[in-house]
């Protein structure tokens, strides 16, 4: 019985003559490209988002984000795999424009910008993300105004999917009330009757009526990503 035979390696082959042939319409490559492309680095806080006037010129870090996020998307945590698969995996080297930088710029780049990948959040995109096959990992900014009060924040009270509630610290039941469209965005909002009594009413809210919540209706899609967000900060370089 003869085995599966591969082709010999003194054979000539016939390679497409671009590496963009070798990237399916649908590669998630193209996405990832595509997306860093729209965004604003510089508004967004990317560190050398501008090149310098003088000295060596540094890499761009819309390149070195998309080679961050790939390594995300295929479980790459390491910089030092980053580096290799960079000189020998051809998605990257699409990506990338064959560009190669070594494990301690990925590694600076990570560092240099943790609080520009914490800070961009964006409901829309990150749905866009899922629904394009890609999981992506943003960590939720606590920026809520009644946290700037010194009051509850929305992440203290948790969502029960089976019953479409919430529970506050308290204890009491927040039952859905009605919805609205506010930016183009389908908003549920959520309200009790038990804050008129409420020993800790003060710690929670400053609204007569008592304290509401809002969410999306596609919340849900946040909620999964958070709880791959620590999987970002146990990366090792």
């Amino acid at each position: 019985m003869d085995y599966i035979q591969g082709t010999p390696r003194e054979q000539s082959l016939l390679f497409p003559e671009v590496i963009d042939d070798y990237i399916t319409g649908d590669n998630p490559v193209r996405f990832i490209d595509a997306f860093v492309d729209s965004l604003d680095l510089e508004d967004l806080g990317f560190q050398r988002s501008q090149p310098a006037l003088t000295g060596r010129p540094p890499y761009d870090p819309g390149d070195l984000l998309k080679l961050y996020i790939y390594g995300y998307l295929n479980r790459i945590r390491s910089s030092r795999r980053l580096e290799k698969e960079a000189s020998r995996n051809v998605e990257l080297m699409w990506l990338l424009r064959k560009l190669t930088p070594d494990f301690k710029t990925i590694a600076d780049f990570r560092k240099d910008n943790h609080k520009a990948f914490m800070g961009y959040y964006h409901g829309h995109e990150i749905k866009t993300c899922e629904e394009e096959g890609i999981e992506p990992y943003v960590s939720k900014p606590l920026t809520s105004a009644n946290r700037k009060l010194g009051l509850y924040g929305k992440e203290k009270f948790a969502y029960d999917p089976d019953k479409d509630r919430y529970l506050c610290p308290g204890g009491q039941e927040l039952l859905y009330r009605f919805e609205t469209t506010e930016l183009g965005r389908r908003i549920r909002y959520y309200t009790t009757t038990a804050c008129r009594n409420c020993k800790i009413k003060e710690q929670c809210t400053r609204n007569k009526a008592g304290r509401r919540i809002t969410r999306w209706v596609h919340e849900h899609i946040l909620e999964r990503m958070q709880e791959r967000v620590p999987m970002l900060m146990s990366m090792n370089p």
